[in-house]
């Protein structure tokens, strides 16, 4: 089990320059080709640096890797898609930065992803 906190956004670009609220929401992929809803949370602040603090835990049994997807909406509930952040378990434990946290159980590790179709970094923390 997994404990990962997405803490925030920081620098996202939207068309037409203005600031929006914005969404991110979460897939845990098993296979190649199927995907598992995990929720959404919802940043309710017209920034570029939206703030979720979004708390949940995630069995690796189920997870080949993790999918975030960054939205954001108009005044007509429509959801616009700006970037979105996969992360390779696998690769991630065993040859990233996250092997830190196979070799020290029990503490928070912060990492930056870059965000797809963004100059843009997503932070997440994950206690293992």
């Amino acid at each position: 089990m997994i404990h990962i906190q997405v803490i925030q956004a920081r620098n996202l670009r939207f068309p037409d320059n203005r600031l929006k609220m914005t969404d991110i929401s979460c897939f845990s992929r098993f296979n190649s080709d199927h995907y598992y809803f995990l929720g959404f949370c919802t940043n309710k602040e017209k920034t570029a640096n939206p703030k979720w603090n979004w708390e949940f835990d995630l069995n690796l049994i189920h997870a080949y890797s993790i999918l975030f997807k960054i939205n954001f909406g108009n005044i007509f509930r429509i959801n616009k898609f700006l970037g979105q952040v996969e992360i390779d378990f696998n690769q991630f434990l065993t040859h990233g930065e996250g092997k830190q946290l196979i070799k020290n159980p029990n503490q928070k590790f912060v990492f930056q992803f870059p965000i797809s179709t963004q100059d843009a970094t997503l932070d997440i923390s994950f206690i293992y």
